[in-house]
């Protein structure tokens, strides 16, 4: 029960969500295990960059270069 206390659920949806879970990724989550000794878990994550067709491929890869990149 005292492991399911510490699990914190975060999701990010709107129009922009590969953007916005970029940001978070890069940006947020490195933040949050700085703090705590975490694990963190993105579900199906490349999935998100390849299933939305009003995302331009380019930019998708830019992104997950971006997100592979960050400490």
């Amino acid at each position: 029960m005292k492991v399911l206390h510490g699990i914190v659920v975060s999701r990010v949806f709107t129009i922009f969500t590969i953007y916005q879970l970029a940001h978070m990724i890069v940006y947020e989550i490195p933040n949050v295990l700085e703090r705590r000794n975490k694990l963190i878990v993105i579900y199906d994550l490349l999935d998100l960059f390849v299933s939305d067709p009003h995302i331009d491929k380019a930019d998708a890869r830019q992104l997950v270069n971006e997100i592979s990149g960050s400490r």
